[in-house]
Formats: C-alpha cells, sequence, structure tokens
C-alpha cells in the first residue's frame, strides 16, 4: 500500500505541517513500511542553525520514525481510518546525527512483535545509505 502526504492525513490525528513524512512507499499493515522524508531549506520541521543550513534534528527522526510506526500498527487493511496508536514508550534509541537540507531520509519500520493491542516496532533512518538514527518503540493501539 503507498500513501502520499495528502493520504497521510486520514490515518494520522495530525495537520500539516505536524507530518514528518512526505510519502509512504510500501505499507503492510500490521508488519512493516517504508517511507521517505525530503529535508529542504523551507521546510517547517527542518530548525535550529549551521554552516549547511537548517537542519531535521534528531527529535524529528524520532517523531518521523513513530509516525511511520503508527502507520503500520495502526493501519487496517482497507479501512478509512487508521485505529488511533499512542506510544508507551521508546526502548531504545541510538541517534547519530541530524539530516541536512537536500538529504533524502529513508525511514523503514518493522513490527516485531504482538500482545493484544501492543506492538513492538523497530524502525531505522538512512540517509545515502548511513543510518543516521534507529530505535525500538512500543505501541498500543486503542480500543475501537
Amino acid at each position: 500500500m503507498k500513501l502520499a502526504a495528502n493520504e497521510m492525513l486520514k490515518y494520522l490525528s495530525l495537520a500539516l505541517p505536524s507530518v514528518m513524512l512526505d510519502r509512504v512507499d510500501d505499507l503492510v499493515p500490521g508488519h512493516s513500511g517504508s517511507a521517505i522524508k525530503n529535508v529542504s531549506a523551507n521546510d517547517a520541521s527542518a530548525v535550529g542553525s549551521s554552516p549547511e543550513g537548517p537542519l531535521f534534528g534528531e527529535m524529528q527522526l524520532l517523531e518521523a520514525m513513530r509516525q511511520l510506526a503508527g502507520l503500520v500498527v495502526g493501519v487496517d487493511e482497507g479501512a478509512e481510518r487508521a485505529v488511533r496508536t499512542r506510544l508507551l514508550r521508546i526502548e531504545s534509541a541510538i541517534l547519530a546525527r541530524a539530516a541536512r537540507c537536500g538529504d533524502r531520509i529513508s525511514l523503514s519500520c518493522q513490527a516485531t512483535a504482538q500482545e493484544g493491542g501492543n506492538f513492538r516496532c523497530e524502525c531505522q533512518a538512512e540517509v545515502d545509505g548511513e543510518t543516521v538514527a534507529e530505535c525500538v518503540l512500543a505501541l498500543s493501539r486503542e480500543a475501537a
């Protein structure tokens, strides 16, 4: 399943510019997903100042991975809306560096365990084949 930015809005309980993903390339509900985030100088989520220009910081990377994990565990095939998900905890996170303007971030998420309405997701963010962030997140699906 593929989702453009405007299609993600019906599944995420967020509005622009809070959505940190530009496109979901492959979503297998309940199992895995991959997405793209392009960082540009006029990106509302790019912050700070450095010699390379504004940065898409480590916390934004973490939020982008959380949003992808929320889609993986919250979207049911054929549903009009996603089940609301909640971040229970960040089990681990390695935030190697921020992404810079011009970077194309490739995000991936794999749901590795499920117990009831709780999921464990392993997520990764790469720029040009280099891992810039990875985390393990615990999420829950709220009852409908």
